[in-house]
């Protein structure tokens, strides 16, 4: 009779698929009378097990979920987050493998709400993580205003900053719209700054030096050593012209 009612409990905690099961089914474990061999009674405490995993997991998700939407970075979440999901995994793992000798086989439809929880989890890890490389590389040389050095606005920076960018959330582009948007016309003026110094047009050239000091970038004595040879250049000629 305790072995039926056991199973009986264990079936309508998976039948209910959530974790407000929790308080009946050890309820039912601390008044069970089955040995601790019992294989229902090891399904149990794995369900147990695994329920609780899943509801810590929940929290962290949600936490996480706060941390991203507001100006903190969400680090420490996106940690506990990971570590409440390869818990969660391994509990039901364990889970699967105490029903198995329990009734001999598992149907994938007992595992499926479980994994799909699961799913929900890793898809938000997934977007602090992505949300958390944008605020890393807007952070980083040579995008932060105190970090852009000429020579750092690489062809690679710039498809790093734009990748970042892609794959951030919307919530995310929005909080750090100031700063993507500085980085991009960085990029832009650094860009068309190399294009200048390939060319012989020293009024443009010297347009874009002051655009690019004016958005902070570092390292331009090239430049203006080229400004300068081009000026030089200009004046040379003209003396040329007038005296000849």
């Amino acid at each position: 009779a305790a072995e039926v009612r056991l199973q009986n409990m264990l079936q309508q905690c998976l039948d209910a698929d959530d974790v407000l099961v929790i308080p009946k089914l050890q309820e039912e474990l601390a008044t069970s009378k089955l040995p601790l061999t019992s294989h229902s009674l090891q399904a149990a405490v794995e369900l147990n097990r695994t329920l609780e995993a899943l509801q810590s997991l929940q929290g962290a998700a949600a936490a996480l979920e706060c941390g991203t939407s507001s100006s903190s970075s969400g680090r420490g979440e996106l940690s506990e987050l990971s570590q409440e999901i390869q818990n969660a995994e391994a509990r039901l793992d364990g889970f699967e493998l105490a029903l198995r000798k329990a009734r001999g086989k598992v149907e994938p439809d007992v595992k499926r709400p479980f994994q799909q929880l699961l799913e929900r989890s890793k898809q938000i890890w997934r977007r602090g993580r992505d949300d958390e490389n944008l605020q890393e590389v807007l952070n980083a040389v040579p995008w932060k205003r105190s970090k852009r050095l000429f020579a750092g606005i690489t062809s690679a920076a710039c498809e790093k900053l734009q990748a970042a960018a892609s794959a951030a959330s919307a919530k995310c582009r929005s909080r750090m719209k100031d700063a993507l948007n500085e980085a991009f016309a960085v990029a832009d003026v650094a860009k068309r700054l190399r294009l200048a110094l390939g060319g012989h047009d020293d009024i443009v050239l010297g347009e874009i030096l002051k655009e690019a000091e004016k958005n902070g970038l570092t390292g331009l004595d090239g430049p203006r050593q080229r400004w300068d040879e081009m000026q030089s250049a200009k004046s040379a000629m003209r003396l040329e012209l007038a005296t000849s």
